[in-house]
């Protein structure tokens, strides 16, 4: 995709930038969590059996979401953020708690859908095709920053 910015008629491309590192990218998002996703910030490196989940949140409906960020392609982070999933529905009491020490009330969490965002430069078309058949629990997410302070999510 290409991007330009008018100034009087004049099309001028932004050219193509990247962040430091993927703790970039995750401090980014995470603050603008509501704005960019529409999901309420719980917590940062929730630690699992199997790792750490790089974001907790809650949607509209309170149902939890697991947010795993990736510098670049990494086709691999599906399988670790669905092992994270597989935690977070095992130890609900234990989620429940991180939840409420977090947000500092007793929330009722909805667990009939949680949820899983990826978010890296690129996937596949091989992990694109795949999740078609995974359900609507699995969102990939790219994103593409700019010059000039722009992201693009998608």
């Amino acid at each position: 995709m290409l991007i330009f910015k008018i100034q009087n008629n004049k099309t001028n491309q932004i050219k193509t930038s990247s962040f430091r590192n993927e703790l970039e990218l995750q401090t980014l998002i995470d603050t603008n969590l509501d704005d960019v996703f529409g999901i309420r910030f719980i917590a940062s490196q929730v630690i699992t059996a199997g790792g750490r989940i790089d974001t907790l949140g809650l949607d509209e409906n309170n149902s939890p979401v697991i947010i795993e960020y990736k510098w670049g392609e990494q086709d691999e982070a599906i399988i670790q953020a669905l092992s994270y999933l597989n935690w977070l529905v095992s130890n609900r009491w234990d989620v429940e708690k991180i939840i409420e020490s977090k947000v500092g009330e007793k929330i009722e969490v909805e667990w009939g859908q949680p949820k899983v965002l990826v978010v890296a430069q690129s996937f596949s078309k091989r992990v694109k095709d795949a999740m078609e058949h995974l359900g609507e629990n699995i969102e990939l997410w790219t994103y593409t920053k700019y010059d000039n302070d722009l992201l693009i999510m998608d």
